[in-house]
């Protein structure tokens, strides 16, 4: 295997395991979770997909509790930076698409320090671009951003057995 693949492989897995952490969290907090998106797809596929192939926009996982559904796209990274980065054509995508399709039902960012952001909320706030120009970095400061445990509970505290002597 070549570099580039090892490299892309490597953050692959990194993804992977974000979106199985924050699927984790979420089933601990009784939601129910699937896995949506290109990962869910065998390889043979991903690789026809042309670049821009709205599929590849879609979000990673979708969280179902009480009626309420949320389309989640987990990003991964550094939780210490001062930005978060999205890809620019997947923001396009997910709000031209996705976001009218789940406006009753949440489109969202989980961020990797554990807040969220509605989508709608992301494409609207300042951001520049990344010196590649592939991605949005938006400074955390000034995007609406909530913790996780807010919008989706917090861990129940199980049910301590008394002390017995």
């Amino acid at each position: 295997m070549g570099k580039v693949m090892q490299m892309k492989s490597q953050r692959l897995q990194t993804a992977h395991n974000d979106e199985d952490t924050v699927a984790k969290e979420l089933r601990i907090r009784e939601w129910d979770v699937a896995l949506t998106g290109m990962r869910v797809l065998v390889e043979a596929i991903q690789q026809q997909l042309p670049p821009d192939a709205i599929y590849r926009s879609m979000p990673d996982l979708i969280a179902a509790r009480g009626g309420i559904v949320w389309w989640l796209d987990v990003k991964g990274g550094n939780p210490g930076r001062p930005h978060y980065y999205v890809d620019k054509l997947a923001l396009s995508n997910q709000v031209r698409y996705y976001t009218p399709i789940a406006v009753a039902q949440r489109m969202a960012y989980v961020w990797p320090d554990w807040y969220v952001s509605y989508a709608i909320d992301v494409e609207w706030s300042p951001k520049r671009s990344s010196n590649d120009g592939r991605f949005w970095m938006i400074p955390k400061g000034t995007v609406l951003r909530e913790p996780f445990d807010a919008v989706f509970g917090r861990v129940r505290e199980p049910v301590r057995q008394p002390v017995l002597f």
